[in-house]
């Protein structure tokens, strides 16, 4: 597991990069689509799959969670075609999201006996790497939309 999130660590980088090296708004809004839409299928799937193992502790809580940050996430995405800093503004807000879930799952789950393994082993790292994913989504249609907005060319 630990592979997979460095691969996603490693190909963001990679796709910032390769966009950044000839800044452009046209680029950067497609590397936070690509970066935006990967989160969006991640927060989807785990929501999915924590609804349907939802014997666990604190899977109930993460289903509903993971479900609220990729319909915010969903959103941005989608309002990120029309509307750069709108959808820029909305991946912050489920980027937040997914920051508040990490206390609050962290208080949940990890003060339930044994779930402090569960919490570190699981939890902890797959919503800080795909929260990333968020940020650096957001981040990059934010700037997009202020380098256009300086330039002139429409966002």
């Amino acid at each position: 597991m630990e592979y997979f999130y460095i691969a996603i660590i490693l190909g963001e980088v990679l796709l910032i990069t390769a966009f950044i090296l000839k800044p452009s708004p046209k680029r950067m809004r497609l590397a936070a689509r690509l970066i935006g839409l990967t989160a969006v299928v991640w927060f989807s799937f785990y929501g999915f799959s924590a609804w349907i193992f939802s014997e666990a502790q604190g899977s109930e809580e993460v289903a509903r969670f993971s479900t609220w940050i990729a319909a915010i996430a969903l959103a941005g995405f989608l309002i990120s075609w029309w509307r750069a800093w709108l959808g820029g503004a909305l991946l912050i807000a489920a980027w937040m999201t997914s920051l508040g879930v990490v206390m609050y799952l962290g208080l949940v789950i990890y003060t339930s006996p044994g779930g402090y393994k569960r919490f570190l082993n699981a939890v902890l790292p797959s919503i800080l790497v795909f929260g990333s994913l968020l940020f650096v989504a957001s981040v990059l249609l934010l700037l997009s939309w202020r380098i256009s907005k300086k330039s002139g060319s429409p966002a």
